[in-house]
């Protein structure tokens, strides 16, 4: 949306020699995944809806200023859409899943991984800090997954990790629309300054 008139509609904008700007590619929008899997998604919002409410209420206690910047990214998202574990974006089921060191660089403030699992082995282990977390089914640890190395060993069973987290590429819808908040059709959500009475 950079340097695109304020008045008009996306879809209308050409730039010379290319076909019209696309405002797809700036706007969030549901992975190929959850739209492949609908209807397990819903039968997982139904069963874990209890626990959603418990990590809602457990995060805004415990980290409220975290909270607050994570809920940012759900309160303005197109068409009122809402996300199952509110305030994160996202999350991911791994299941019977070890994996290698890494970071999850385009996580968000945190990552909160929870484990429900019939196995032996399997810790949780941050490299930085030196942690290991022997989870037991039902567990789960908040940590800054963008900043702390971390892998999952080898077990031996059934284990199965629920991983929440939102991605750090909202900060541009958060900060302007990814530089759409000029135009008068991405400016509409609860945060939204605009005032459609106001002299242009």
């Amino acid at each position: 949306g950079t340097g695109t008139p304020a008045e008009a509609h996306p879809s209308s904008i050409r730039r010379e020699g290319k076909n019209h700007v696309s405002s797809r590619v700036g706007i969030p929008w549901e992975s190929d995944e959850a739209k492949e899997w609908q209807s397990y998604k819903g039968k997982l919002q139904e069963a874990f809806t209890p626990m959603f409410a418990w990590i809602e209420k457990t995060l805004r206690t415990l980290l409220p200023d975290t909270f607050t910047v994570l809920e940012q990214s759900v309160d303005i998202l197109p068409l009122g859409d809402s996300v199952l574990a509110h305030p994160f974006m996202g999350f991911v089921l791994n299941f019977n899943v070890s994996t290698v060191i890494h970071r999850d660089y385009q996580d968000k403030e945190i990552c909160m991984v929870f484990q429900i699992s019939d196995c032996e082995g399997g810790e949780l282990c941050l490299v930085e800090p030196g942690l290991v977390f022997r989870l037991r089914n039902g567990d789960g640890v908040i940590f800054r997954s963008h900043q702390i190395s971390h892998f999952n060993n080898h077990f031996i069973g059934r284990r199965m990790s629920l991983v929440f987290h939102t991605d750090k590429a909202m900060d541009g819808w958060v900060d302007d629309y990814n530089d759409w908040g000029h135009n008068i059709y991405f400016r509409s959500s609860r945060h939204s300054n605009f005032n459609p009475d106001a002299p242009a």
